[in-house]
């Protein structure tokens, strides 16, 4: 999904659930996938839609088995890292982690509704200062 869209989506979401189901009080977007991987901030560039997508959440560590989202991925996983396609950015920047003894996370995200300002990354930590901006 085109990461302008995206953030509509979000925004369309904000709107349609205390709509349609007001008995039921909306307090925040929350996410676990493989695609919120912190990793992948180190493995891409700043640009790709995986790393300004996560740039959007509070992003926090959950329980993985070291090999999260392979199989969404790669479609079926990895066999053989040798013959694995090395056709995209992400398919080349995960091999290269993995033939060298790397594993891959999830990560958990959450975005509040009153923070959501798709594009300005509120609740990214700013590394130089180590404290979170919002």
């Amino acid at each position: 999904m085109d990461f302008d869209a995206c953030g509509d989506s979000f925004r369309q979401a904000v709107d349609f659930f205390p709509r349609y189901f007001p008995d039921r009080p909306f307090k925040a977007f929350c996410c676990g996938s493989w695609l919120l991987n912190t990793q992948f901030q180190d493995m891409l560039p700043s640009d790709s839609n995986i790393v300004r997508f996560q740039k959007e959440f509070y992003l926090f560590p959950i329980l993985s088995g070291g090999r999260s989202g392979l199989e969404r991925i790669f479609r079926n996983g990895i066999q053989d890292l040798a013959k694995a396609p090395r056709d995209t950015k992400l398919r080349c920047a995960i091999l290269d982690h993995l033939q060298t003894g790397g594993y891959l996370r999830a990560g958990g995200g959450l975005i509040f509704p009153e923070d959501l300002n798709w594009g300005t990354q509120v609740y990214q930590i700013d590394r130089n200062l180590d404290c979170i901006w919002v």
